[in-house]
């Protein structure tokens, strides 16, 4: 028990490894964000579920968790680090591919708000540990 509570206090503090981590998380949501497209260029017929081909609210919804754990361990310039590669990992999706109304209205939205959920989670965590932000 003791080992998984120095491996969950090692990720929950700022270190090479909490940095990998952070940026396997974006690589991995980024292929599933962009899993149909990857499914169509490849011609893998069994995989095109009706899922990866819908409005991409939730596969965005996802990209919070890297937001909110850049918060957390790193801090505000990690948090707005990560929502601008969010950005710019939905942008071109946005501009393309959707074929549904207002894509990029709805991606600059999500952005701002979990770019400001970011925000708030890393100022509690400073409050936390009694500096300022």
């Amino acid at each position: 028990m003791s080992r998984i509570r120095k491996t969950l206090a090692k990720l929950a503090s700022p270190n090479p490894l909490s940095f990998y981590l952070l940026f396997l998380m974006l690589g991995i949501l980024s292929l599933f964000y962009y899993f149909g497209e990857l499914v169509d260029f490849a011609g893998w017929e069994s995989l095109r579920w009706e899922f990866f081909y819908s409005v991409h609210d939730v596969h965005r919804l996802l990209f919070l968790i890297p937001i909110i754990y850049a918060a957390y361990v790193f801090g505000i310039k990690a948090t707005i680090i990560i929502a601008i590669i969010s950005l710019i990992i939905f942008l071109p999706r946005a501009l393309f591919v959707s074929t549904y109304p207002d894509a990029l209205a709805r991606m600059l939205i999500f952005i701002l708000i979990s770019g400001a959920i970011g925000y708030l989670i890393a100022i509690l965590c400073r409050g936390r540990q009694g500096t300022r932000p």
